[in-house]
C-alpha cells in the first residue's frame, strides 16, 4: 500500500464532520485478527443514558430502520438494558446499541449518510465504532448477553496463543465469538481500542464461569484487558409468544392474588415519571377499591389473553381529528417495537348513554401483547409525557380478558366505568352481563379493576369494554341491562359508545 495514501487516510476522521480535530489511528489493521467467516459488520453505538433516556434512544433507532435497511440490509439488533463491568472501567450510566450490516463499506456509507448522527449535539454525543465480524451475529433474543473486551496487546505472538485458547473455551461453554479484530473503525468518539473481541452468550452463569477461567490465562499472555463489560440486551422485536408460551396454557390469575402481589401502594409518583407533572395518587385504581371493600372483593373477568389496550381520550377542540390520527401513524414503528403494538383506530362518532362524557372528545385505541410492554412504550415516548402534548389527553392501560377483534368487523366500542358498592352483587351482575352480551353477538374484551392511569384525572373503579357489530345491538343491550344494573346496587358513572374508524395497514402499502 502507498505510504502517502495511508498517512492521508489516517489523518481524516471517518465521520468527516466539520469542527472535529483530525484523528489518527482511525483504522489500524494487524495480522492477529481472528479469520473471518462472514463479511458482516457491526456498528456499536455507546451512548449516555443520563442525557438520553433508554426509550428515547431506542425509538431513534426504530425510526431509522428504513435507512439502515437501504444500506447493505442493515438491521437494528437491540439495545442494552443492563450492564456489568467485569474488568477495567466503563460508566454505569452508559448503554450500547447494536446495528448489523452486510459489509463494512455499507455500514460506513449509512453512518455518513445520516447527517444528524454527525451533528455535535446529536443524542448526547454517542461513541460509534464499525467492527468487522469474524462470525455471523445471532439473534439477541436467543443470545441475549453481549460481552465486549478491549485489549492492550504487548506481545503479538503470546496474544495469538491466548486467542486460540480463548476460542476453545468459548466454544466449550456454548458461547460465540463474533468479532476479534484490530480493524475497528472509529466513526466518532474518543476511545481507540487496540484490539476488540465481541462475544455472544445465552446465560449469565456461562459468562461468569468463562471470565473466572480466562483471567489467569490472560495474565500469563502478558496482555491487559483495559475494559471487559457485559451487556444484557433487549432484542428488537423479540417474539413475545416465545417468552410466555401458548395463550391457551396461560394461568388465569385470581383477583385476590393480584391485589396482594401486584397492587402498587398509593404514592406521589405518576406512572409516566414525568418531572413536569404533579404527583398523582392511586396509579392502580383497583388498589383504592380493595382497601375500602376487603369484605366484598370484586372479581375480574378471567383472562384468556395477555393482550393489553391503551385507551387514549383526547380533546377534539384542541386537536383536529386528522392531526391526532397522523400522530398515531407516525409512531407505528415505535408501537411495533414494544410487544407488537398496533394502532387499532380512532373514534369518528361519540354517543354518551349514561353519565357525563365531553362531546368534543374522542378516543384512540392501541393494543400490545403485554401490559409491561405497553407501559414501557408509553414511558419511552417522551413527547407523550410533555405537559402540552396534543392537548393533554388522558391515557389508561387496561389488561384485556379476551383478544380484541379488528375494528373493521366490530366498529362499535362501548366503554363503561362503574362505581361498585357491593362486590358480591356486582360479580353476579357481571355474570348476567356476559350471558347477555354473548346472546346478542357482542364481545366483552375487558372487565377489570387493574386500570393503570398513565395520564389524566379520572380514576375509574371498574371498567368494562365491549365490541359490537351494529348500533342496533348496542341499543338493545343497554335497554335490557339497565334494570339488572340497578338491582346489583352499582352505578355506571359513564357509559359511552364510540363508532371507530378502523386503521388498516393496507392504506400504507
Amino acid at each position: 500500500m502507498d505510504v502517502k495514501s495511508d498517512e492521508k487516510r489516517k489523518e481524516d476522521n471517518a465521520s468527516n464532520s466539520l469542527g472535529w480535530g483530525s484523528a489518527v489511528d482511525a483504522c489500524l489493521p494487524l495480522r492477529i485478527d481472528i479469520p473471518r467467516n462472514t463479511c458482516q459488520a457491526m456498528v456499536l453505538v455507546i451512548f449516555n443514558q443520563e442525557e438520553n433516556q433508554y426509550g428515547a434512544f431506542h425509538n431513534e433507532m426504530v425510526l431509522n430502520r428504513p435507512i439502515f435497511k437501504a444500506y447493505g440490509n442493515g438491521e437494528y439488533l437491540g439495545i442494552s438494558k443492563c450492564l456489568r463491568c467485569v474488568e477495567g472501567w466503563f460508566p454505569k450510566s452508559w448503554g450500547v446499541a447494536a446495528i448489523c450490516f452486510d459489509c463494512k463499506d455499507q455500514a460506513l456509507k449509512c453512518m455518513e449518510s445520516k447527517t444528524q448522527m454527525r451533528e455535535a449535539g446529536w443524542m448526547g454525543l454517542p461513541e460509534m465504532y464499525i467492527v468487522p465480524l469474524c462470525n455471523s451475529v445471532h439473534h439477541m433474543g436467543e443470545y441475549q448477553y453481549l460481552q465486549i473486551d478491549m485489549y492492550d496487546v504487548k506481545n503479538g505472538v503470546n496474544f495469538v496463543r491466548y486467542l486460540n485458547t480463548l476460542e476453545n473455551i468459548v466454544r466449550a461453554r456454548d458461547g460465540l465469538i463474533i468479532a476479534g479484530t484490530r480493524e475497528v473503525l472509529r466513526f466518532r468518539g474518543m476511545r481507540r481500542p487496540m484490539y476488540l473481541v465481541i462475544y455472544q452468550w445465552r446465560r449469565l452463569n456461562e459468562i461468569e464461569d468463562f471470565n473466572r477461567e480466562i483471567t489467569p490465562i490472560l495474565h500469563d499472555s502478558g496482555s491487559a484487558c483495559s475494559t471487559r463489560v457485559i451487556f444484557e440486551m433487549d432484542a428488537y422485536c423479540q417474539p413475545f409468544r416465545r417468552r410466555c408460551g401458548d395463550v391457551a396454557q396461560m394461568e388465569v390469575r385470581d383477583i385476590s392474588k393480584i391485589l396482594k402481589e401486584e397492587a402498587i401502594s398509593t404514592g406521589d409518583s405518576n406512572a409516566s415519571n414525568s418531572t413536569a407533572w404533579a404527583g398523582s395518587r392511586g396509579m392502580y385504581c383497583g388498589t383504592n377499591f380493595q382497601r375500602f371493600h376487603n369484605n366484598f372483593p370484586c372479581q375480574n373477568i378471567p383472562k384468556n389473553t395477555s393482550q393489553t389496550m391503551v385507551l387514549i381520550i383526547f380533546n377534539l377542540a384542541e386537536n383536529y381529528y386528522g392531526a391526532f390520527r397522523n400522530e398515531m401513524i407516525i409512531n407505528l414503528p415505535i408501537f411495533k417495537a414494544y410487544g407488537n403494538g398496533e394502532y387499532l383506530g380512532l373514534s369518528k362518532c361519540v354517543r354518551c348513554v349514561e353519565g357525563s362524557f365531553p362531546m368534543n372528545s374522542g378516543v384512540a385505541a392501541l393494543c400490545f401483547d403485554d401490559n409491561e410492554e405497553a407501559l414501557r412504550c408509553m414511558q419511552s415516548k417522551t413527547q407523550i409525557r410533555e405537559a402540552n402534548w396534543m392537548g393533554c389527553p388522558e391515557m389508561y392501560i387496561i389488561p384485556l380478558c379476551n383478544p380484541i377483534r379488528h375494528m373493521a368487523d366490530y366498529p362499535f366500542l362501548q366503554v363503561d366505568f362503574y362505581d361498585v358498592k357491593n362486590g358480591v352483587n356486582f360479580t353476579k351482575y357481571m355474570n348476567t352481563v356476559e350471558n347477555m352480551v354473548h346472546d346478542k353477538g357482542g364481545l366483552i374484551i375487558a372487565g377489570t379493576t387493574d386500570i393503570m392511569r398513565f395520564r389524566g384525572v379520572c380514576r375509574p373503579m371498574y371498567v368494562v369494554i365491549y365490541q359490537w357489530t351494529t348500533i342496533d345491538l348496542v341499543e338493545c343491550f343497554n335497554r335490557e341491562v339497565e334494570p339488572t344494573l340497578r338491582e346489583a346496587g352499582a352505578a355506571c358513572s359513564t357509559r359511552v359508545i364510540f363508532e371507530m374508524d378502523a386503521f388498516s395497514q393496507k392504506c400504507l402499502n
